[in-house]
């Protein structure tokens, strides 16, 4: 009797396994547009899928979303929500969006699908394909959202002919049509972007574990693939930047002794991490946080990051 599959042989049963290598046409003829650009990828197999998903558990999970989003646009429709709006401007601000988001979402949706057959590796066509999904269903909501509005208000039944037509919609009209008539490595650029980010804090680590204990976010709407809630900026081990989360690698080792003093009695508090400041002190220099003082804690009692590099597919 065959044993049963865990979640991640599964995933790759149902995902990777279904790749083959071509014998009967050359790789390049199956994949013709990822060398023109002159980017080389020496292994396809070591991209990995940012959704380690099943399409059915794709489809099943973002069906949950969809059904609680009706919903409230249902229970919207039928207690003629439409007017109580306050301020008629929310119209005309719709209608522009509807003009020019919607129809890029739906833009987004055919170059993501484009991607999904013309990729090399396994891994990053199946995230191509969901995010292919993912987009439609954007542009399928935002159009279902607003169509209520339709029923009462002028406007908004020829959103795609003015994107068309508009000249203040020329730019994104513009930059997606480039887009979708790019390479493949240069439409991931076109629509991603990132920053870098340090984070430091007074609060480690005497304050650890405690109401005072901040926390950094970079929050990004909707949340894009490997985001919590939004936030898409993690420590290196994949944790919440912040003095209770993780990630504080920079400070000073001599400190360990204070690490969560003021944790209020009954709390269960945690140890100190191991290792304890791998980075040490030195990125904290000529930032403030090295120097400051007060009456009850010595100079050198902070923590922080090094620089963080954080990527986000733009929506």
């Amino acid at each position: 009797m065959a044993k049963k599959m865990s979640m991640k042989q599964r995933y790759a049963a149902l995902t990777r396994d279904l790749f083959w290598e071509p014998s009967y046409v050359g790789e390049d003829e199956v994949f013709p547009y990822t060398k023109f650009e002159g980017i080389k990828i020496h292994d396809w197999s070591k991209w990995e899928d940012p959704f380690r998903l099943t399409v059915d558990a794709y489809c099943k999970y973002q069906a949950e979303k969809d059904k609680r989003l009706y919903a409230v646009l249902d229970g919207f429709a039928q207690s003629q929500g439409h007017l109580t709006l306050s301020d008629a401007r929310y119209l005309n601000g719709m209608k522009i969006f509807l003009q020019g988001v919607t129809p890029l979402e739906y833009q987004a949706h055919r170059n993501f699908a484009y991607l999904a057959r013309h990729l090399n590796g396994a891994g990053p066509r199946f995230a191509a394909l969901c995010q292919s999904i993912d987009e439609m269903r954007h542009a399928q909501t935002e159009i279902h959202t607003l169509s209520n509005y339709n029923r009462y208000y002028s406007g908004f039944h020829n959103f795609s002919q003015q994107h068309d037509r508009v000249w203040y919609l020329s730019v994104p009209k513009s930059y997606f049509d480039d887009a979708l008539s790019a390479g493949p490595f240069e439409f991931f650029i076109a629509i991603g972007f990132s920053f870098e980010s340090k984070y430091a804090t007074f609060e480690f680590p005497d304050w650890v574990c405690t109401q005072f204990a901040d926390q950094f976010v970079a929050i990004v709407s909707p949340t894009p693939p490997g985001g919590i809630n939004g936030d898409v900026v993690f420590s290196p081990q994949g944790l919440p930047i912040g003095a209770n989360g993780g990630g504080i690698d920079v400070c000073d080792p001599s400190t360990q002794s204070s690490f969560a003093t003021n944790c209020p009695a009954g709390n269960t508090c945690p140890s100190a991490p191991m290792p304890y400041c791998p980075l040490g002190a030195s990125q904290l220099v000529g930032t403030g946080f090295d120097v400051w003082q007060s009456a009850s804690l010595p100079a050198g009692h902070s923590g922080g990051t090094p620089w963080l590099r954080t990527t986000v597919p733009a929506q």
